[in-house]
């Protein structure tokens, strides 16, 4: 499917990119990456990876992604100024509502606000999505785990690119998880018996990047980060990182991404052939934007804990099941029910003006308490309805 809207903006010191993929009520959203190696191909990628996400989850949106290539040397204000500018020529389509900008790699909040800054939209408190993420992540490892037959046993897990969601995601991780090898951009490190996650996040907390250097372990190669024997990979970075070449390399039972569009060309197909379960980016991250979304229409955080330890973890496993009964790769089975949605989706009739008013009025009217709970219950049924659409995969297949 051709994308709604692909361009490229060239700015004073910057290169820009925006891939509208899909328009649900002629809206879509999707976070701004920041990469001085940016092309338009992998923003097209990531686009669709949200389109899948949204429909897959049936959240109201269409999907998207945006990009910028800075100038190498620039200062902190000279980065602003091209975020600004960026801002202000995005400016229709962002003040129209059809492209919603969000955080991602190298765009946290202080990105955020001068892109939003730039198009004439002021930007109140952003929530810190990289936590969202991390819980949606944590419980897609234990039904993985589960799957696996190691729901109470030692879990090992490799991690290429230990970037903020996965010091969140290490926060959260038991004694019983150890991580064996990790990368960042500063190197790769691996330890036989495993680091302890609390002692990973505290590294990361103190050196960041260089975290690498300070953990007691063997220094490797980046890509072999791939290769180290563990129950779970866990792919963290860029897109296509996991190529058909390295997929041959996985010793892994399992590979449970972070980042979106994860696996090169022919790499699923090597990792299915050779027994190993492969999950797509899009649903082990949706936490990034189903679980930060509840809680920005105000849902308590232990309540949107409670729905990704239950309902969103049983999709997980359903997934697995249901894909390994039809011995097709996870991720196949999974963009086979998104693409149904989005198929379904192309009748989607427009909001009318009364009701885009009707639902400001709700949005910034109403109590929040009741609002989360109207979001919490379209997002029961959403989860519900998903698990439906598996079951009925499982049983026409």
């Amino acid at each position: 499917m051709d994308p709604c809207l692909s361009i490229r903006i060239a700015g004073d010191r910057y290169e820009g990119f925006v891939v509208v993929d899909s328009l649900v009520g002629d809206t879509s959203a999707g976070g701004v990456r920041i990469y001085d190696d940016l092309e338009l191909a992998e923003i097209g990628d990531l686009a669709r990876e949200m389109s899948l996400k949204y429909a897959l989850f049936r959240l109201p949106r269409g999907g998207a992604k945006a990009g910028l290539r800075l100038a190498p040397g620039l200062s902190g204000e000279e980065r602003l100024h091209a975020l600004r500018d960026f801002g202000r020529k995005l400016g229709p389509i962002v003040r129209n509502g059809i492209y919603n900008p969000g955080m991602d790699m190298n765009c946290g909040p202080t990105e955020l606000r001068a892109i939003y800054a730039g198009a004439g939209i002021p930007l109140g408190p952003v929530t810190d999505t990289s936590w969202f993420t991390a819980l949606g992540v944590f419980h897609a490892l234990e039904a993985c785990a589960a799957a696996l037959g190691r729901e109470q046993g030692r879990v090992t897990v490799a991690v290429e690119g230990f970037g903020s969601v996965a010091r969140h995601l290490a926060a959260r991780l038991p004694d019983r998880y150890r991580i064996v090898a990790l990368s960042t951009v500063a190197g790769a490190v691996r330890h036989p018996t495993g680091f302890e996650p609390q002692r990973v996040m505290a590294q990361r907390d103190a050196h960041g990047d260089d975290l690498v250097t300070q953990l007691d372990g063997e220094s490797i190669d980046l890509s072999a980060v791939f290769a180290a024997p563990v129950d779970i990979l866990i792919p963290a970075a860029r897109t296509r990182s996991l190529t058909a070449e390295l997929a041959g390399t996985v010793a892994a039972r399992a590979v449970v991404p972070i980042a979106n569009a994860p696996y090169g060309d022919g790499a699923v197909d090597v990792l299915h052939a050779r027994g190993i379960v492969c999950l797509p980016g899009y649903v082990v991250n949706v936490g990034g934007v189903l679980a930060s979304s509840l809680y920005d229409q105000g849902v308590p955080r232990p309540a949107i804990e409670k729905l990704f330890a239950t309902r969103y973890r049983d999709v997980v496993a359903q997934l697995v099941h249901v894909a390994a009964s039809r011995r097709l790769p996870v991720t196949v089975l999974a963009q086979e029910l998104a693409t149904r949605t989005i198929a379904a989706r192309a009748t989607f009739r427009p909001r009318s003006l009364p009701e885009r008013i009707y639902e400001r009025f709700l949005r910034h009217r109403l109590p929040r308490r009741w609002r989360g709970a109207q979001a919490r219950r379209r997002c029961v049924r959403a989860f519900d309805d998903l698990r439906v659409s598996i079951d009925a995969a499982g049983r026409n297949a």
